[in-house]
């Protein structure tokens, strides 16, 4: 994997962060200048294509991201102690992304993105599953 250096503007060393704790989804908010922006994932989807599996997503705003992280595991998704393996890394930019990925000759992957924020914290997609067919 390649290492990625980002620089972050001046502008956002004087915002302020909050995570609701009752919010028990992957919304985070930031206050910048006495504005909320809500960032959250729009959606994940995942489906097979040709030999590999297509992964398409988006978030409602990309302030304050500063990276993406495409994971994915043959377990239970929703297992503790599942063991999500890093896929792919992106640099935040808006739009939509995608990736296609090539994984092992499994029945069944689950993906998630996470997002990376500039202070350090992240939040996590829902999961998206792929049951594959046997045609390779």
């Amino acid at each position: 994997m390649k290492a990625q250096f980002l620089l972050i503007p001046a502008l956002f060393l004087t915002s302020s962060f909050t995570r609701p704790a009752e919010n028990t989804s992957s919304e985070f908010r930031i206050t910048k200048n006495s504005k909320t922006l809500d960032i959250d994932f729009v959606f994940l989807r995942t489906h097979q294509h040709c030999k590999g599996v297509l992964a398409l997503w988006a978030l409602t705003d990309n302030n304050g991201v500063t990276g993406l992280t495409l994971q994915r595991t043959y377990q239970n998704p929703w297992d503790a102690n599942a063991a999500w393996e890093d896929v792919e890394s992106f640099v935040s930019t808006p739009g939509l992304y995608s990736f296609t990925d090539r994984p092992a000759h499994a029945r069944t992957v689950s993906y998630r993105v996470i997002a990376w924020m500039f202070d350090g914290s992240s939040i996590v997609s829902d999961v998206s599953r792929v049951r594959l067919n046997g045609h390779w």
